[in-house]
C-alpha cells in the first residue's frame, strides 16, 4: 500500500471538529435534556456500556469511573443517593448514554479516530463535577459493607 496517497486532511478536520463542539456547555445543555426513560436506557444497558468501556482501547483506561458513574446513576434512581445537583446527575446520565451510542459526533466505527469523541465528552464529564463525584465515591465506600 503506498502511504504517500493517504490524506490525513478529513481526520484532522473531524478532530477539530471534536474540539469543537465537545465543551462544557455541550455537555450541560445535553444534560439538561435529560428524562426518566434516559436513566432507565442507562440502567437497562450498564452492562453493555461496562463491555464497551473495557474493550474499547481509547477509553479502557476510564472503565472503573464508568462503573462508578454507573453506580451513581443507578444509587440516584433508587433514591439512596440524592446529594448532587440534577445538573451532575444529567451529565452522567447523558456521558454514559454518549458513550453508548456507536453514532455520534465520530461513529465509533471508523478506525484510530471513532473513540476520540467518547474520550473527550467523558473527560470533559468528569471534569466538571469531579467534587460531586469524589464525594459519592466516599459515601459509597462509607456505606458498603
Amino acid at each position: 500500500m503506498n502511504t504517500s496517497s493517504i490524506n490525513p486532511e478529513p481526520v484532522m478536520n473531524q478532530i477539530s471538529d471534536i474540539e469543537n463542539k465537545v465543551t462544557e456547555e455541550y455537555i450541560k445543555e445535553h444534560a439538561s435534556r435529560i428524562e426518566n426513560s434516559d436513566f432507565e436506557k442507562v440502567l437497562n444497558n450498564s452492562g453493555k456500556i461496562e463491555s464497551k468501556f473495557r474493550s474499547a482501547a481509547r477509553i479502557k483506561h476510564f472503565f472503573a469511573q464508568a462503573k462508578l458513574l454507573i453506580s451513581l446513576v443507578r444509587d440516584y434512581w433508587n433514591g439512596s443517593y440524592r446529594q448532587l445537583p440534577y445538573w451532575a446527575i444529567g451529565s452522567a446520565v447523558f456521558t454514559l448514554l454518549y458513550v453508548f451510542n456507536t453514532f455520534d459526533l465520530i461513529m465509533d466505527f471508523i478506525p484510530g479516530i471513532g473513540m476520540l469523541d467518547d474520550a473527550a465528552v467523558f473527560s470533559i464529564c468528569l471534569f466538571l463535577f469531579d467534587k460531586e463525584i469524589q464525594a459519592y465515591a466516599k459515601w459509597k465506600e462509607d456505606n458498603t459493607h
